[in-house]
Protein backbone atom coordinates (compact mmCIF):
# COMPACT_ATOMS: atom_id res chain seq x y z
CA UNK A 1 0.00 0.00 0.00
CA UNK A 2 1.02 3.29 -1.17
CA UNK A 3 2.76 4.96 2.50
CA UNK A 4 0.65 8.25 1.95
CA UNK A 5 -2.79 6.59 1.47
CA UNK A 6 -1.32 4.21 4.66
CA UNK A 7 -0.61 7.16 6.59
CA UNK A 8 -4.08 8.57 5.99
CA UNK A 9 -5.51 5.45 7.41
CA UNK A 10 -3.36 5.55 9.98
CA UNK A 11 -4.50 9.31 11.00
CA UNK A 12 -8.76 8.42 10.63
CA UNK A 13 -7.85 5.56 13.08
CA UNK A 14 -6.93 8.11 15.54
CA UNK A 15 -9.49 10.18 14.65
CA UNK A 16 -11.56 7.66 15.49
CA UNK A 17 -10.14 6.27 19.24
CA UNK A 18 -10.63 10.27 19.80
CA UNK A 19 -13.93 10.39 19.09
CA UNK A 20 -14.91 7.89 20.97
CA UNK A 21 -13.55 9.21 23.89
CA UNK A 22 -15.53 12.51 23.77
CA UNK A 23 -18.55 10.86 23.06
CA UNK A 24 -18.14 8.20 25.10
CA UNK A 25 -18.48 11.04 27.97
CA UNK A 26 -22.42 11.10 26.73
CA UNK A 27 -21.88 14.01 24.98
CA UNK A 28 -24.41 15.30 21.54
CA UNK A 29 -22.25 15.30 18.43
CA UNK A 30 -23.45 18.16 16.19
CA UNK A 31 -22.11 17.69 12.58
CA UNK A 32 -22.16 20.70 10.07
CA UNK A 33 -22.39 18.79 6.14
CA UNK A 34 -21.59 20.72 2.99
CA UNK A 35 -24.64 20.52 0.86
CA UNK A 36 -23.46 18.73 -2.28
CA UNK A 37 -23.50 14.76 -2.62
CA UNK A 38 -20.05 13.85 -1.16
CA UNK A 39 -21.32 16.42 1.85
CA UNK A 40 -24.25 14.34 2.47
CA UNK A 41 -23.07 11.21 1.89
CA UNK A 42 -20.32 12.04 4.59
CA UNK A 43 -22.96 12.98 7.05
CA UNK A 44 -24.77 9.82 6.04
CA UNK A 45 -21.42 7.86 7.17
CA UNK A 46 -21.01 9.63 10.24
CA UNK A 47 -24.14 9.59 11.88
CA UNK A 48 -24.62 6.10 10.70
CA UNK A 49 -21.63 4.76 13.08
CA UNK A 50 -22.69 7.20 15.68
CA UNK A 51 -26.20 5.67 15.54
CA UNK A 52 -25.14 2.22 15.38
CA UNK A 53 -22.69 3.39 18.23
CA UNK A 54 -25.71 4.47 20.17
CA UNK A 55 -24.65 8.01 20.14
CA UNK A 56 -26.57 11.15 19.83
CA UNK A 57 -25.66 13.56 17.75
CA UNK A 58 -27.71 16.61 15.32
CA UNK A 59 -26.97 17.36 11.53
CA UNK A 60 -26.90 20.74 9.70
CA UNK A 61 -26.02 21.32 5.69
CA UNK A 62 -24.75 24.06 4.87
CA UNK A 63 -22.76 26.00 1.79
CA UNK A 64 -20.43 27.08 4.13
CA UNK A 65 -20.40 27.90 7.90
CA UNK A 66 -21.90 31.38 8.84
CA UNK A 67 -21.63 33.13 12.01
CA UNK A 68 -25.31 31.98 13.00
CA UNK A 69 -23.53 28.33 12.48
CA UNK A 70 -20.24 29.52 14.92
CA UNK A 71 -22.34 31.03 17.54
CA UNK A 72 -24.38 28.04 18.09
CA UNK A 73 -22.02 25.61 17.66
CA UNK A 74 -20.07 27.33 20.59
CA UNK A 75 -23.32 27.57 22.91
CA UNK A 76 -23.11 23.48 23.09
CA UNK A 77 -20.80 21.41 24.93
CA UNK A 78 -20.20 18.49 22.89
CA UNK A 79 -17.90 17.87 20.01
CA UNK A 80 -18.32 19.43 16.61
CA UNK A 81 -18.05 17.58 13.42
CA UNK A 82 -17.08 19.14 10.39
CA UNK A 83 -17.75 16.87 6.85
CA UNK A 84 -16.31 18.23 3.31
CA UNK A 85 -15.54 21.49 4.63
CA UNK A 86 -13.57 23.47 7.39
CA UNK A 87 -9.85 22.94 5.61
CA UNK A 88 -9.96 26.14 4.17
CA UNK A 89 -10.09 28.14 7.59
CA UNK A 90 -8.39 26.80 10.33
CA UNK A 91 -7.57 29.80 11.67
CA UNK A 92 -11.20 30.94 11.54
CA UNK A 93 -12.27 27.52 13.41
CA UNK A 94 -10.18 27.27 16.02
CA UNK A 95 -10.59 31.06 16.87
CA UNK A 96 -14.23 30.64 17.20
CA UNK A 97 -14.35 26.95 18.28
CA UNK A 98 -12.90 25.73 21.58
CA UNK A 99 -14.01 22.83 22.41
CA UNK A 100 -13.14 19.24 20.20
CA UNK A 101 -13.76 19.67 16.37
CA UNK A 102 -13.53 17.29 14.28
CA UNK A 103 -12.45 18.01 10.30
CA UNK A 104 -13.05 15.15 7.78
CA UNK A 105 -12.07 17.09 4.47
CA UNK A 106 -10.66 16.70 1.29
CA UNK A 107 -10.33 20.74 0.29
CA UNK A 108 -6.17 22.14 0.28
CA UNK A 109 -5.82 23.02 4.02
CA UNK A 110 -5.06 26.67 4.24
CA UNK A 111 -4.31 27.90 8.23
CA UNK A 112 -3.20 26.75 11.40
CA UNK A 113 -4.27 24.03 13.85
CA UNK A 114 -5.91 24.67 16.78
CA UNK A 115 -4.97 21.88 19.49
CA UNK A 116 -8.44 21.17 19.54
CA UNK A 117 -9.25 20.49 16.05
CA UNK A 118 -8.53 16.77 15.50
CA UNK A 119 -7.93 16.93 11.35
CA UNK A 120 -8.10 14.43 8.89
CA UNK A 121 -7.33 15.52 5.51
CA UNK A 122 -5.64 13.66 2.15
CA UNK A 123 -3.49 16.60 1.12
CA UNK A 124 -1.54 16.51 4.60
CA UNK A 125 -0.34 12.54 3.59
CA UNK A 126 0.22 13.39 0.29
CA UNK A 127 -2.23 12.18 -1.59
CA UNK A 128 -4.32 14.03 -3.72
CA UNK A 129 -7.61 15.13 -2.13
CA UNK A 130 -8.86 16.37 -5.69
CA UNK A 131 -8.35 12.98 -7.47
CA UNK A 132 -7.77 10.17 -5.34
CA UNK A 133 -10.12 10.41 -2.19
CA UNK A 134 -13.16 12.63 -1.17
CA UNK A 135 -14.57 13.62 2.20
CA UNK A 136 -16.87 11.14 2.03
CA UNK A 137 -14.12 8.69 1.69
CA UNK A 138 -12.19 10.33 4.15
CA UNK A 139 -15.00 10.24 6.94
CA UNK A 140 -15.56 6.36 5.62
CA UNK A 141 -11.79 5.81 6.94
CA UNK A 142 -12.50 6.99 10.32
CA UNK A 143 -16.24 5.85 10.55
CA UNK A 144 -15.61 2.02 10.08
CA UNK A 145 -12.91 2.30 12.82
CA UNK A 146 -15.01 3.90 15.01
CA UNK A 147 -18.17 1.54 14.56
CA UNK A 148 -17.01 -2.02 13.05
CA UNK A 149 -20.21 -2.78 11.39
CA UNK A 150 -19.87 0.64 9.07
CA UNK A 151 -18.51 -1.50 6.57
CA UNK A 152 -21.37 -1.31 4.10
CA UNK A 153 -21.17 2.41 4.24
CA UNK A 154 -18.54 2.70 2.20
CA UNK A 155 -21.32 2.54 -1.02
CA UNK A 156 -21.80 6.40 0.30
CA UNK A 157 -18.62 6.94 0.09
CA UNK A 158 -18.17 5.49 -3.52
CA UNK A 159 -21.41 8.19 -3.76
CA UNK A 160 -19.34 10.91 -3.13
CA UNK A 161 -16.65 10.39 -4.97
CA UNK A 162 -18.54 10.06 -8.11
CA UNK A 163 -20.03 13.07 -6.92
CA UNK A 164 -17.17 15.20 -6.73
CA UNK A 165 -16.08 13.83 -10.34
CA UNK A 166 -13.11 11.91 -8.89
CA UNK A 167 -13.51 9.57 -11.82
CA UNK A 168 -12.09 11.81 -14.00
CA UNK A 169 -8.79 11.72 -14.10
CA UNK A 170 -8.39 9.28 -17.62
CA UNK A 171 -10.83 6.62 -17.75
CA UNK A 172 -14.46 6.73 -15.97
CA UNK A 173 -13.24 5.09 -12.84
CA UNK A 174 -11.69 5.22 -9.05
CA UNK A 175 -8.52 5.26 -8.42
CA UNK A 176 -6.07 5.93 -5.68
CA UNK A 177 -7.57 5.49 -2.09
CA UNK A 178 -10.62 5.88 -3.91
CA UNK A 179 -10.02 2.20 -4.70
CA UNK A 180 -9.61 0.95 -0.89
CA UNK A 181 -13.01 2.12 -0.39
CA UNK A 182 -14.50 0.24 -3.90
CA UNK A 183 -12.83 -2.56 -2.76
CA UNK A 184 -14.58 -2.64 1.04
CA UNK A 185 -18.16 -1.95 -0.78
CA UNK A 186 -17.41 -4.94 -3.31
CA UNK A 187 -16.25 -7.29 0.27
CA UNK A 188 -19.55 -6.01 1.76
CA UNK A 189 -21.51 -7.20 -0.89
CA UNK A 190 -23.11 -3.72 -1.25
CA UNK A 191 -21.41 -2.83 -4.88
CA UNK A 192 -20.66 -4.39 -8.16
CA UNK A 193 -18.45 -2.80 -10.82
CA UNK A 194 -18.37 -2.99 -14.55
CA UNK A 195 -17.43 -1.30 -17.90
CA UNK A 196 -20.64 0.19 -19.65
CA UNK A 197 -22.25 3.92 -21.30
CA UNK A 198 -22.99 5.99 -18.60
CA UNK A 199 -26.06 7.84 -18.79
CA UNK A 200 -28.67 8.82 -16.33
CA UNK A 201 -30.92 5.82 -15.75
CA UNK A 202 -29.36 3.50 -17.48
CA UNK A 203 -31.25 0.68 -15.19
CA UNK A 204 -34.63 2.25 -15.21
CA UNK A 205 -35.06 4.68 -18.04
CA UNK A 206 -36.04 4.06 -21.57
CA UNK A 207 -32.60 4.11 -24.01
CA UNK A 208 -33.69 7.47 -25.71
CA UNK A 209 -34.58 8.87 -22.43
CA UNK A 210 -31.41 8.27 -20.87
CA UNK A 211 -29.60 9.94 -23.54
CA UNK A 212 -32.14 12.82 -23.44
CA UNK A 213 -31.85 13.51 -19.72
CA UNK A 214 -27.53 13.19 -19.20
CA UNK A 215 -25.96 16.72 -18.45
CA UNK A 216 -22.67 15.42 -18.11
CA UNK A 217 -21.89 15.34 -19.88
CA UNK A 218 -23.86 18.38 -21.68
CA UNK A 219 -24.49 17.19 -25.62
CA UNK A 220 -25.89 19.83 -27.89
CA UNK A 221 -28.62 19.06 -29.58
CA UNK A 222 -29.32 15.70 -27.79
CA UNK A 223 -29.54 17.13 -23.94
CA UNK A 224 -33.65 17.74 -23.45
CA UNK A 225 -34.42 16.35 -26.49
CA UNK A 226 -36.24 13.47 -26.74
CA UNK A 227 -37.25 13.37 -30.48
CA UNK A 228 -33.32 13.85 -31.43
CA UNK A 229 -32.23 11.19 -29.96
CA UNK A 230 -34.77 8.93 -30.94
CA UNK A 231 -34.13 9.85 -34.74
CA UNK A 232 -30.81 9.33 -33.98
CA UNK A 233 -31.24 6.10 -32.32
CA UNK A 234 -33.50 4.54 -35.49
CA UNK A 235 -31.43 5.65 -37.73
CA UNK A 236 -28.42 3.49 -36.49
CA UNK A 237 -30.89 1.06 -36.56
CA UNK A 238 -31.36 0.52 -32.60
CA UNK A 239 -34.57 -1.29 -31.29
CA UNK A 240 -35.68 0.66 -28.92
CA UNK A 241 -39.07 -1.60 -27.29
CA UNK A 242 -39.06 -5.58 -26.93
CA UNK A 243 -42.81 -6.03 -27.28
CA UNK A 244 -44.73 -3.94 -25.92
CA UNK A 245 -42.08 -2.68 -23.12
CA UNK A 246 -39.46 0.03 -23.34
CA UNK A 247 -35.77 -1.31 -23.62
CA UNK A 248 -33.20 0.15 -21.34
CA UNK A 249 -29.25 0.52 -21.77
CA UNK A 250 -28.24 -1.81 -19.25
CA UNK A 251 -30.44 -4.46 -21.52
CA UNK A 252 -28.29 -3.70 -24.87
CA UNK A 253 -25.90 -6.04 -26.20
CA UNK A 254 -22.23 -4.86 -26.26
CA UNK A 255 -22.46 -3.92 -30.41
CA UNK A 256 -25.48 -2.07 -29.54
CA UNK A 257 -23.51 -0.41 -27.09
CA UNK A 258 -20.72 0.56 -29.62
CA UNK A 259 -23.44 1.48 -32.42
CA UNK A 260 -24.87 4.60 -29.85
CA UNK A 261 -21.29 5.58 -28.80
CA UNK A 262 -20.45 6.12 -32.79
CA UNK A 263 -23.84 7.62 -33.29
CA UNK A 264 -23.02 10.15 -30.81
CA UNK A 265 -19.71 11.24 -31.66
CA UNK A 266 -20.95 11.47 -35.41
CA UNK A 267 -23.72 13.35 -34.90
CA UNK A 268 -21.77 15.78 -32.11
CA UNK A 269 -18.75 16.08 -35.14
CA UNK A 270 -21.51 16.89 -37.88
CA UNK A 271 -23.08 19.56 -35.78
CA UNK A 272 -19.56 21.39 -35.73
CA UNK A 273 -18.61 20.25 -32.02
CA UNK A 274 -15.15 19.08 -30.86
CA UNK A 275 -15.31 15.75 -28.92
CA UNK A 276 -11.80 15.45 -28.34
CA UNK A 277 -11.84 17.17 -24.94
CA UNK A 278 -15.50 15.36 -23.81
CA UNK A 279 -15.56 12.98 -20.50
CA UNK A 280 -15.62 9.48 -22.16
CA UNK A 281 -19.30 7.97 -22.90
CA UNK A 282 -18.42 4.77 -21.16
CA UNK A 283 -16.07 3.56 -18.22
CA UNK A 284 -16.94 1.96 -14.72
CA UNK A 285 -20.20 1.44 -13.49
CA UNK A 286 -20.70 1.18 -9.98
CA UNK A 287 -24.05 -0.16 -8.82
CA UNK A 288 -25.43 -0.44 -5.48
CA UNK A 289 -27.04 -4.07 -5.51
CA UNK A 290 -29.04 -3.99 -2.42
CA UNK A 291 -31.42 -1.49 -4.11
CA UNK A 292 -34.05 -2.97 -6.27
CA UNK A 293 -33.10 -3.66 -9.96
CA UNK A 294 -34.66 -1.06 -11.85
CA UNK A 295 -34.48 1.55 -9.76
CA UNK A 296 -32.36 5.07 -9.54
CA UNK A 297 -30.88 4.20 -6.67
CA UNK A 298 -29.11 1.32 -7.96
CA UNK A 299 -26.85 3.31 -10.43
CA UNK A 300 -24.33 5.49 -7.72
CA UNK A 301 -24.03 7.99 -10.04
CA UNK A 302 -27.19 8.46 -10.49
CA UNK A 303 -28.07 8.23 -6.23
CA UNK A 304 -24.95 11.37 -6.55
CA UNK A 305 -27.37 13.59 -9.03
CA UNK A 306 -30.58 12.77 -6.29
CA UNK A 307 -28.22 13.90 -3.36
CA UNK A 308 -26.63 17.05 -5.10
CA UNK A 309 -30.15 17.95 -6.38
CA UNK A 310 -31.53 17.58 -2.89
CA UNK A 311 -28.98 19.80 -1.46
CA UNK A 312 -29.19 22.29 -3.81
CA UNK A 313 -33.07 22.62 -4.23
CA UNK A 314 -33.23 23.18 -0.23
CA UNK A 315 -34.51 19.27 0.27
CA UNK A 316 -31.41 18.14 2.26
CA UNK A 317 -34.11 15.94 5.06
CA UNK A 318 -34.46 14.44 1.93
CA UNK A 319 -31.11 13.89 0.80
CA UNK A 320 -30.41 12.66 4.26
CA UNK A 321 -33.28 10.35 4.76
CA UNK A 322 -32.02 8.25 1.44
CA UNK A 323 -28.09 8.26 3.10
CA UNK A 324 -29.94 6.72 6.39
CA UNK A 325 -31.47 3.56 4.37
CA UNK A 326 -35.26 5.60 4.13
CA UNK A 327 -37.25 4.61 1.03
CA UNK A 328 -40.76 4.99 0.06
CA UNK A 329 -42.35 8.02 -0.59
CA UNK A 330 -38.45 9.64 0.21
CA UNK A 331 -37.30 8.42 -3.32
CA UNK A 332 -40.22 9.84 -5.11
CA UNK A 333 -39.38 13.37 -3.42
CA UNK A 334 -35.32 12.68 -4.65
CA UNK A 335 -36.53 12.20 -7.87
CA UNK A 336 -38.84 15.05 -8.69
CA UNK A 337 -36.32 17.10 -7.30
CA UNK A 338 -33.53 16.00 -9.78
CA UNK A 339 -35.85 16.35 -12.08
CA UNK A 340 -36.41 19.60 -11.37
CA UNK A 341 -32.64 20.11 -10.97
CA UNK A 342 -31.97 19.00 -14.34
CA UNK A 343 -34.25 20.78 -15.81
CA UNK A 344 -32.78 23.89 -14.21
CA UNK A 345 -29.42 23.28 -15.37
CA UNK A 346 -30.50 22.83 -19.06
CA UNK A 347 -32.58 25.89 -19.01
CA UNK A 348 -29.50 28.00 -17.64
CA UNK A 349 -27.29 26.21 -19.89
CA UNK A 350 -29.88 27.24 -23.23
CA UNK A 351 -30.22 30.85 -21.84
CA UNK A 352 -25.68 31.68 -21.60
CA UNK A 353 -25.65 30.05 -24.73
CA UNK A 354 -28.33 32.24 -26.35
CA UNK A 355 -27.53 35.69 -24.66
CA UNK A 356 -24.71 37.47 -26.54
CA UNK A 357 -21.74 38.30 -24.70
CA UNK A 358 -21.96 35.90 -22.17
CA UNK A 359 -19.09 33.61 -23.03
CA UNK A 360 -15.90 35.14 -23.40
CA UNK A 361 -13.01 32.95 -24.88
CA UNK A 362 -9.99 35.09 -23.36
CA UNK A 363 -6.09 34.45 -24.17
CA UNK A 364 -5.89 32.75 -20.89
CA UNK A 365 -9.09 31.22 -20.05
CA UNK A 366 -12.90 31.40 -21.00
CA UNK A 367 -15.04 33.44 -19.00
CA UNK A 368 -18.47 32.99 -18.69
CA UNK A 369 -20.37 36.02 -17.02
CA UNK A 370 -23.72 34.63 -15.58
CA UNK A 371 -24.69 37.36 -13.69
CA UNK A 372 -28.51 37.55 -13.47
CA UNK A 373 -28.52 34.14 -15.28
CA UNK A 374 -26.48 31.10 -12.96
CA UNK A 375 -28.36 30.99 -9.90
CA UNK A 376 -25.82 31.15 -7.02
CA UNK A 377 -26.75 27.41 -5.60
CA UNK A 378 -26.31 26.11 -9.16
CA UNK A 379 -23.07 27.91 -10.10
CA UNK A 380 -20.76 24.51 -9.51
CA UNK A 381 -22.72 22.61 -11.23
CA UNK A 382 -23.59 24.76 -14.17
CA UNK A 383 -19.42 25.55 -14.19
CA UNK A 384 -19.02 21.86 -14.39
CA UNK A 385 -21.29 21.06 -16.69
CA UNK A 386 -20.13 23.61 -19.05
CA UNK A 387 -16.74 22.70 -18.93
CA UNK A 388 -17.32 18.91 -19.59
CA UNK A 389 -19.33 19.94 -22.97
CA UNK A 390 -18.23 20.11 -26.38
CA UNK A 391 -19.25 24.05 -26.60
CA UNK A 392 -16.21 24.80 -24.79
CA UNK A 393 -12.81 25.46 -26.08
CA UNK A 394 -10.51 22.69 -24.38
CA UNK A 395 -6.99 23.17 -22.96
CA UNK A 396 -8.20 26.48 -21.06
CA UNK A 397 -9.59 27.26 -17.43
CA UNK A 398 -12.97 27.95 -17.49
CA UNK A 399 -14.40 30.88 -14.63
CA UNK A 400 -18.49 31.15 -14.63
CA UNK A 401 -19.74 34.12 -12.42
CA UNK A 402 -23.36 34.36 -10.58
CA UNK A 403 -24.58 37.18 -8.39
CA UNK A 404 -24.73 36.95 -4.46
CA UNK A 405 -26.87 39.27 -2.32
CA UNK A 406 -26.64 42.80 -3.84
CA UNK A 407 -23.12 43.72 -3.38
CA UNK A 408 -21.11 40.27 -3.81
CA UNK A 409 -20.38 38.28 -6.75
CA UNK A 410 -19.21 34.43 -6.44
CA UNK A 411 -17.12 32.43 -9.05
CA UNK A 412 -16.62 28.93 -9.48
CA UNK A 413 -13.54 27.80 -11.32
CA UNK A 414 -12.70 24.78 -13.81
CA UNK A 415 -9.63 23.11 -15.37
CA UNK A 416 -8.46 19.81 -16.50
CA UNK A 417 -6.84 17.17 -14.41
CA UNK A 418 -3.53 17.06 -16.94
CA UNK A 419 -3.51 20.83 -16.49
CA UNK A 420 -4.07 21.12 -13.17
CA UNK A 421 -0.06 20.73 -11.94
CA UNK A 422 0.92 23.69 -14.29
CA UNK A 423 -1.82 26.06 -13.34
CA UNK A 424 -3.70 25.38 -9.91
CA UNK A 425 -6.57 27.38 -9.40
CA UNK A 426 -7.41 26.92 -5.80
CA UNK A 427 -4.69 28.68 -4.73
CA UNK A 428 -4.87 31.28 -7.54
CA UNK A 429 -8.55 32.16 -6.66
CA UNK A 430 -7.44 31.98 -3.00
CA UNK A 431 -4.50 34.21 -3.72
CA UNK A 432 -6.31 36.44 -6.00
CA UNK A 433 -9.67 37.04 -4.10
CA UNK A 434 -7.59 37.58 -0.64
CA UNK A 435 -6.24 40.93 -2.40
CA UNK A 436 -9.91 42.38 -3.25
CA UNK A 437 -11.51 41.58 0.32
CA UNK A 438 -12.96 38.56 -1.27
CA UNK A 439 -12.05 34.32 -0.15
CA UNK A 440 -11.88 31.85 -2.08
CA UNK A 441 -10.20 28.32 -2.61
CA UNK A 442 -10.33 24.80 -2.84
CA UNK A 443 -8.64 22.45 -5.18
CA UNK A 444 -6.42 22.09 -8.47
CA UNK A 445 -8.93 21.32 -10.96
CA UNK A 446 -11.99 22.92 -9.07
CA UNK A 447 -12.33 25.90 -6.96
CA UNK A 448 -14.58 29.26 -6.57
CA UNK A 449 -14.71 32.33 -4.74
CA UNK A 450 -17.15 34.94 -3.39
CA UNK A 451 -15.49 38.98 -4.16
CA UNK A 452 -17.18 41.94 -3.82
CA UNK A 453 -19.65 42.69 -7.02
CA UNK A 454 -17.66 45.95 -8.36
CA UNK A 455 -14.11 44.13 -8.14
CA UNK A 456 -15.22 41.73 -10.86
CA UNK A 457 -13.25 42.93 -13.77
CA UNK A 458 -10.30 43.46 -11.33
CA UNK A 459 -10.42 40.42 -10.27
CA UNK A 460 -9.98 38.38 -13.20
CA UNK A 461 -7.37 40.86 -14.65
CA UNK A 462 -5.34 39.43 -11.39
CA UNK A 463 -6.25 36.21 -12.26
CA UNK A 464 -5.11 36.48 -16.01
CA UNK A 465 -1.78 37.99 -14.27
CA UNK A 466 -1.59 35.15 -12.30
CA UNK A 467 -2.38 32.13 -14.83
CA UNK A 468 0.16 34.21 -17.11
CA UNK A 469 2.66 34.02 -14.53
CA UNK A 470 2.15 29.62 -14.10
CA UNK A 471 2.45 29.40 -17.70
CA UNK A 472 5.92 31.26 -17.89
CA UNK A 473 7.47 30.26 -15.20
CA UNK A 474 6.62 26.52 -17.10
CA UNK A 475 8.16 27.71 -20.28
CA UNK A 476 4.73 28.22 -21.74
CA UNK A 477 3.22 30.81 -24.23
CA UNK A 478 0.09 31.47 -25.85
CA UNK A 479 -0.11 31.89 -29.57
Amino acid sequence: MDEGVQSLIDKAAEAAERLGEVMGAGQEALIYANLDADGLSSAGIIGTALARNEDAFLIRVVNQLSEEDYDFAAKRKGPVILVDLGSGYLDEIGMKLHGPVFVFDHHVPRGKEAESIVHVNPHMHGVDGAREISASGVTYLVARRYESSCSDTSALAVVGALGDLQDRAGKRELRGANEIVVKDAEEAGVLSVAEDLIFFGRESRPIHRAISATTDPYLPGLTGEDDAVIAMLVKSGISLKQEDRWRTIGELSVEEKQTIFASIVQKLIADGFETSGMPPLTGKVYTLVKEERWTPLRDARELAVLLNACGRLQRQGAALALCFGERGSVVQECLETAEDYRRAIRSTIEKLLAMPGTINKLERFVLVRGEGIVEEKMLGAIASVLFNSPIMEKGKPLFVTALLGDKMARVSGRIDASTADLVDIGKILSDASAKLDGNGGGHRVAAGATIPRKKILEFFEEIARMIGECEKSQGLTRS
